[in-house]
């Protein structure tokens, strides 16, 4: 299953007849004795290779200088008299602003997955120029990161290690065949020979004559890998996670669950693929993503898998939780669907819109569920035109901390599910309230052993009977 995709830069991306290119090629055939412009080509290209191949670990040269050494050692061969200092000027302009293939915005606007640049040339020119053509990708590897330029397995390694995938999972593509199907093969990833103007087919390599080929490619991976729901919860005290499964059971009934409340869980290690459908539901504590579900959610990678956003609230308002869902799992690399504001009984007074979600409710999740299920049929990703505020408001001071109560028996429930581990299991009395997130996951197992203090929850009660009146409203967008 293919979940994402290394592109080279220079010959790939970067047009190497840029009118910078051309420049430099004048200047060198002016002041030389080499007068023709495919020899000349053929040798520089010699000597930048020599020069690679020497620079590795202790004896690495950047670009620039290994560039540089190029021009003096091919200077050398051709009696060059060309200022070497107004070429590297040249070339530093070429990496950052020299003229893109015009395939490779449409690549970027149709690929399904995310994709990764695998470069010789400075991280530094290589991000520049694609901020420039306004392209996102999901991460560089350059030869400066590993002190090694391609075809070094290092390199390929390095970029697996960024895009968290395994090699069998991930399409390298270039222009080179010694640097980039060499290279990509020495680390185990598939290569595809990207050919341009044609040439010589080699029957060992895939060979595409456009970036865009690729599309209908992955496409065909896409039909043979199996889809796989995930329902990825953080549900203190229930309520987020019934809502969830009214929405869930809308789309499959075996979801694999993700336990954000499990302090112990490696999150990083999730497969995802670009193929999968992920519901994440949070609670809106004081109009936020809970702290210790933003810090899970952050490790998650996403590799293009769609995503249904949904925050759970307490008959208050969500206030700023919708959005920053989205940034969290956008910068993981997901791909956000639908978003999804829903009402449950609040963790804190469940007075308040008690009993909800309730058979209304259920109607309405399921009607949510109909059109996401069009939405995921249709392969639509719409731009969500989410409420909130950006910086988003400040998260409140946390004052409705459970203690342990007289009637505490030791028995140990609430440090096992408390989820950042604020509650010593060798004395369940001891709280950290440093650590404590007022998630009431606690109170949930043990309502007689663990309660916010009876003065702080008639403060709360009374501010919330101000705020959280009459039925507020699901949502959907």
């Amino acid at each position: 299953m293919i979940k994402a995709i290394f592109l080279d830069y220079t010959g790939t991306i970067l047009q190497e007849d840029s009118w910078q290119m051309k420049e430099v090629v004048r200047r060198v055939n002016a002041a030389s004795t080499c007068r023709d412009e495919d020899d000349l080509i053929s040798r520089f290209h010699a000597h930048l290779k020599a020069w690679e191949e020497k620079s590795v670990n202790e004896t690495y040269r950047d670009a620039d200088e290994v560039v540089t050494c190029t021009f003096r050692s091919l200077g050398e061969e051709i009696a060059m008299t060309e200022d070497i200092p107004s070429l590297m000027k040249l070339m530093r302009s070429f990496w950052s602003d020299g003229t893109f293939f015009p395939d490779v915005a449409p690549f970027f606007a149709l690929c399904p997955l995310p994709i990764y640049i695998i470069s010789n040339n400075g991280e530094g020119y290589v991000s520049r120029a694609m901020a420039r053509h306004g392209l996102t990708p999901g991460g560089y590897v350059c030869a400066d990161h590993v002190r090694a330029y391609k075809p070094a397995k290092s390199l390929f390694d390095r970029a697996l290690e960024v895009s968290g995938c395994r090699p069998e999972e991930v399409i390298h593509v270039g222009d080179s065949y010694d640097s980039d199907v060499m290279g990509a093969r020495s680390a185990g990833i598939r290569p595809i020979l990207l050919q341009r103007k044609g040439g010589p087919l080699r029957e060992d390599v895939t060979t595409i004559s456009s970036l865009t080929h690729l599309i209908p490619l992955l496409k065909e991976e896409r039909k043979r890998a199996p889809m796989k729901y995930y329902e990825i919860l953080f549900s203190p005290t229930g309520g987020t996670q019934k809502t969830a499964h009214i929405l869930m059971n809308t789309l499959t009934d075996r979801p694999v669950q993700v336990d954000l409340m499990d302090r112990e869980a490696d999150f990083s290690a999730i497969p995802f693929a670009n193929e999968d459908v992920c519901l994440v539901a949070v609670p809106s504590f004081g109009g936020r993503v809970p702290v210790p579900a933003a810090q899970r959610l952050a490790k998650l990678r996403g590799n293009g898998a769609r995503v249904i956003l949904m925050t759970v609230y307490g008959n208050r308002h969500y206030d700023d939780t919708l959005v920053e869902l989205e940034d969290l799992l956008s910068q993981a690399g997901f791909r956000p669907v639908a978003g999804i504001a829903a009402v449950a009984e609040h963790s804190m007074d469940r007075r308040f819109a008690q009993g909800r979600p309730d058979a209304a409710d259920q109607a309405e999740l399921e009607a949510f569920g109909t059109v996401i299920r069009q939405r995921l049929q249709s392969g639509e990703c719409p731009a969500l035109a989410l409420p909130g505020n950006r910086p988003y408001k400040d998260m409140p001071p946390l004052l409705s901390k459970p203690l342990a109560t007289e009637d505490c028996g030791q028995c140990g429930k609430c440090a096992e599910v408390c989820p950042v581990g604020a509650i010593d299991p060798e004395d369940a009395a001891a709280t950290n309230a440093d650590l404590c997130a007022s998630c009431m996951a606690c109170t949930t197992v043990c309502a007689n052993g663990r309660q916010v203090p009876p003065a702080v929850m008639e403060k709360l009660s009374a501010m919330l009977e101000k705020v959280c009146q009459g039925r507020k409203p699901n949502e959907f967008f």
